[in-house]
């Protein structure tokens, strides 16, 4: 009983508690439904007129910007985080109001009256927002910011992918796996594919390297990180079974990749680019200037900071057939630049120009030579000719435009590179810039030469001339080489070995800069003389390329500059010449022909020709073109009278030069001689020359299968047997340029395997002789059948069965014996079958070359002869010697010949002739032997009779 009381009385005091409490709730309920209801009409007005507010902003800004989307402006100024958030709270409130019980939850009301609250509060924010936007620079600031925080991002994921990259191959070098993203092989079978187009973002090494070693045949993957893969591209293919590797995922793709994002953000600066010209604003135009010179430096200066150097192609990004980020970069802001300068913006066009120095300058300091030569093309392609209303303002934009190429290599990269302070490493790499300098600065002279803008070319020519002329190489050059030679003059020299390697390389680099300039300007030269025929040259333009002939003063510069330009076509000549022909025709492309314009040019104009130096490149061929070019020139009357040339003296100039290319044509020619005399043989040659001569001698060799149709086993015997019998050729003579390097001829595989021919023949022949000499002869009488027969009679009587009929080369014999000639069957068979002519009364008939005519034998080949070789593992099947010829073996060789009757000293090899030859002796031990004479006969078929053969299957 009192638990039961206890219980009651518990009982009746929630009950109590509980209906005081629905009271107050009911009562709390009736007033927040009221708040929220305010404050649910407060919220809806302020959102409709926010709307209206940002719909009117949408529709000015849209209109002064038509190219760029609503949604960036609304997503870039966070009114459509404003309008949402509103919406939001909106939203709430009708759903707290209108809950299913009398009693909403108090987290729902709480919720939608902070949300409600959330956006009354973020009003003013709104407002501000609102203000900024409608300033038109707003948007140009933010898209412009963004290009630095993206370009880091890009360039830290190429980063990864190259690092990955080199990852991948250094943990699959030791497996069956090879990795090839590059031009690819076809074939093999596809284990995985790509099922979308999408960038591959990672691969499974783990389990790539699982199934590598699981795998028994050779694994080829075909992408690497980074590469954007189309929908059904291999990805990983075997070359033979891969039931192993098929199902299991390696390759993890996305969707998005670094070029899609590039893209988007070079699209939007260019955008702005265009907009800051059409507004003619000088801050949207400097904003603009700063995010190109930031897009074109991005990439060195985060390889610099990887601790990595930027060079060796990287415009091209290793990317076949596929234009990247920087080819994009380098097209938008040349279209920029040709729009401002066709418009006559000259703030905006110099403001654009400025990038240029400025990329270039900080290019050259973190030595990035292609992202300066990129930069430096984009100059050049804004070279326009003067004329016409625009002609002042081109001739500042071009004056600009070359000067900052100029001011670049003076007064930052050669600054680099006589720095004494850096390594010469360092200094090499400052050397790469200041070619490339030097390359641009030329072709912005020959596009001077183009538009015939005299001022232009001779200024900076003479500008380009200055250029490294102050700097000074201690110690020089003699005494550095001194140094190493003589350890007594260093130390007296007081010059260390270290020094003076550095000096020496110093000055190699200093020689090979000063050379390609003297190279461009004479390719400069030739383009202007080899494009005269198309636009003629006016005076103005005559004096300045005499004036550039003059400067080449040292006729032996001017030689080691043209052997230079010949070796290397590093002149540019030569792309100068093929961009000029027209397309889709067919030319002759003559390389070598402006450049000897250009050469005969300064040797026509020089007064110290008289002696022309002896050169590598000078042969016979461009001797005589070198003539005829200045026969061209002689004849030129505005030419000569710009020179100052009288036409009556010019034939005796032209004589006197083709005088002296003659004595220099003999003086390299002994020169070269002597020279390749001293010259020791490259053991390199001589093994693939022996190699060679085995690869022909095998590949021409009938002689087994000759053997094989009589039954004829080829014999072996050991070397002790042989003695010195050897069968083969030597000793034979063969230049020496053959089998020294460096040499000027080439043909020395095809001779090799002429000479393995040649044996492979000569060991036929030499069966067939013995053939001919050793059989018996057979007059026989009657037709060619009954010869023949009366031949197999005879050899059956002497107790041998005929096997082989061999004739001679002759079609009318064939004809006469009812075969085929050669010329029919040559398309059917090869090799030694071609020499089978088919069966004659049960012979089989075989074609030899050297074979007495209007003969035939008949014979059991197997009987008659026996055919030996050296045995097996005792030796190579050929020998070949090849040996240099010094001046003892060379007098041996002459006391030789001189003991013989016949010898004649004009006709035979002097002893300089001999040294500048090699010994080659080629030979292999074999012999033919006849065993049984009388199991061959020797037919003769008299021409009368085959003739008549001939005219009764004619007849038929």
């Amino acid at each position: 009983m009192p638990q039961q009381s206890l219980r009651r009385v518990a009982a009746r005091k929630i009950t109590k508690a509980q209906r005081e409490l629905g009271l107050r709730t009911r009562k709390q309920a009736e007033s927040s439904r009221e708040f929220l209801g305010l404050l649910w009409q407060v919220e809806g007005s302020i959102l409709a007129l926010v709307t209206a507010v940002v719909l009117f902003a949408f529709e000015g800004l849209t209109r002064s910007r038509p190219g760029v989307p609503i949604w960036e402006y609304a997503g870039r100024s966070g009114l459509a985080q404003y309008l949402m958030l509103g919406g939001a709270g909106l939203s709430a409130i009708p759903v707290s109001l209108f809950w299913p019980k009398e009693i909403p939850p108090l987290a729902a009301a709480h919720f939608a009256a902070t949300v409600s609250a959330l956006g009354i509060v973020a009003l003013p924010f709104f407002v501000y927002n609102a203000m900024r936007l409608i300033d038109a620079n707003w948007l140009r600031s933010q898209r412009l910011a963004d290009v630095h925080l993206t370009v880091a991002q890009l360039v830290r994921e190429e980063a990864i992918e190259r690092v990955a990259l080199n990852e991948l191959r250094e943990r699959v070098k030791d497996l069956k796996m090879e990795i090839r993203n590059v031009l690819p092989r076809e074939g093999g079978r596809v284990c995985q594919e790509a099922a979308s187009t999408a960038t591959l973002y990672d691969i499974n090494v783990r389990r790539l390297i699982t199934i590598a070693k699981q795998s028994r045949s050779t694994l080829t993957i075909r992408a690497a990180i980074g590469d954007v893969v189309g929908q059904g591209t291999p990805l990983l293919v075997s070359e033979g079974s891969a039931e192993s590797v098929q199902f299991q995922p390696i390759f993890i793709l996305s969707r998005g990749g670094r070029v899609d994002r590039m893209g988007k953000l070079l699209s939007q600066v260019k955008e702005e680019g265009f907009e800051s010209l059409r507004s003619e604003s000088s801050s949207a135009i400097a904003a603009v200037v700063d995010s190109y010179t930031e897009l074109w430096l991005a990439w060195p200066r985060a390889w610099a900071a990887y601790g990595q150097r930027l060079a060796g192609g990287f415009i091209n990004q290793g990317k076949l057939f596929r234009l990247t980020p920087l080819d994009e970069l380098r097209s938008d802001l040349w279209s920029l630049l040709d729009t401002a300068i066709e418009r006559g913006l000259r703030e905006q066009a110099n403001a654009l120009i400025g990038i240029i120095y400025r990329v270039g300058s900080e290019a050259i300091e973190l030595d990035a030579p292609d992202i300066l030569g990129g930069i430096t093309g984009l100059a050049r392609s804004q070279l326009r000719p003067t004329g016409g209303a625009a002609s002042s303002f081109f001739e500042v934009t071009n004056d600009r435009l070359v000067r900052m190429q100029v001011e670049l290599c003076r007064y930052h990269a050669v600054p680099r590179l006589e720095d004494n302070r850096r390594s010469v490493p360092e200094r090499r790499q400052a050397a790469e810039c200041v070619s490339v300098l030097f390359e641009a600065i030329a072709e912005c002279l020959k596009i001077a030469l183009d538009n015939r803008d005299g001022a232009l070319f001779d200024g900076f020519d003479k500008e380009f001339c200055r250029l490294l002329d102050f700097w000074e190489i201690e110690p020089d050059e003699y005494l550095s080489k001194q140094a190493l030679e003589d350890r007594l003059f260093a130390e007296k020299a007081s010059i260390a070995e270290d020094e003076a390697r550095d000096s020496l390389e110093l000055h190699v680099i200093q020689r090979q800069l000063m050379d390609l300039r003297s190279m461009l300007r004479l390719s400069l030269l030739g383009w202007a003389l080899h494009n005269v025929t198309k636009k003629a040259l006016d005076e103005g333009t005559l004096k300045s390329l005499l004036r550039v002939a003059r400067t080449f003063t040292e006729l032996e510069d001017l030689v080691r500059i043209v052997d230079a330009a010949l070796q290397q076509r590093r002149g540019r000549l030569d792309d100068w010449v093929m961009s000029s022909l027209p397309s889709n025709e067919v030319h002759a492309i003559d390389r070598e022909g402006p450049l000897f314009l250009a050469v005969a040019l300064v040797l026509f104009i020089s007064p110290r020709a008289t002696i022309i130096p002896p050169a590598p490149w000078l042969f016979e061929q461009r001797a005589q073109r070198l003539k005829s070019a200045m026969t061209v020139l002689a004849e030129d009357g505005e030419l000569l009278a710009a020179a100052g040339i009288d036409r009556q003296k010019s034939g005796d100039l032209v004589i006197r030069l083709s005088a002296a290319l003659d004595q220099s044509l003999v003086a390299q020619a002994a020169i070269e001689r002597a020279e390749l005399i001293d010259q020791p043989l490259d053991l390199a040659k001589v093994e693939e020359f022996k190699a060679k001569v085995l690869e022909g001698w095998t590949t021409a060799r009938v002689l087994p299968e000759f053997l094989e149709v009589g039954g004829v086993a080829l014999s072996r015997r050991p070397t002790e047997s042989w003695a010195d019998r050897r069968f083969g050729f030597g000793p034979r003579f063969e230049n020496k340029l053959l089998f020294v390097t460096p040499s000027k001829m080439i043909g020395l595989d095809h001779h090799a395997r002429e000479y393995g021919r040649r044996l492979a023949r000569a060991e036929f022949d030499a069966v067939i002789s013995k053939i001919q000499t050793a059989s018996p002869k057979l007059r026989g009488k009657g037709r060619v059948r009954d010869r023949v027969s009366q031949a197999i009679e005879q050899i059956s009587a002497e107790g041998y069965s005929a096997s082989v009929m061999i004739v001679p080369r002759d079609h009318k014999l064939l004809i006469a014996l009812g075969l085929a000639p050669e010329w029919r069957r040559r398309f059917r068979t090869n090799g030694f079958k071609r020499s089978v002519a088919g069966e004659f009364l049960g012979l089989t008939v075989i074609e030899a070359h050297k074979f007495e005519a209007n003969r035939i034998c008949v014979l059991d080949f197997a009987a008659f002869l026996r055919v030996y070789e050296m045995a097996e593992a005792e030796g190579p099947d050929v020998v070949c010697k090849v040996e240099a010829i010094d001046e003892v073996k060379a007098a041996e060789i002459l006391a030789g010949w001189k003991k013989r009757k016949q010898y004649d000293p004009q006709r035979h090899m002097s002893e300089e002739d001999l040294r500048a030859n090699v010994g080659v002796n080629i030979y292999r031990h074999f012999e033919v032997e006849v065993v049984a004479p009388r199991a061959s006969r020797l037919v003769w078929i008299p021409p009368s009779l085959v003739a008549k053969a001939n005219s009764s299957a004619a007849a038929e």
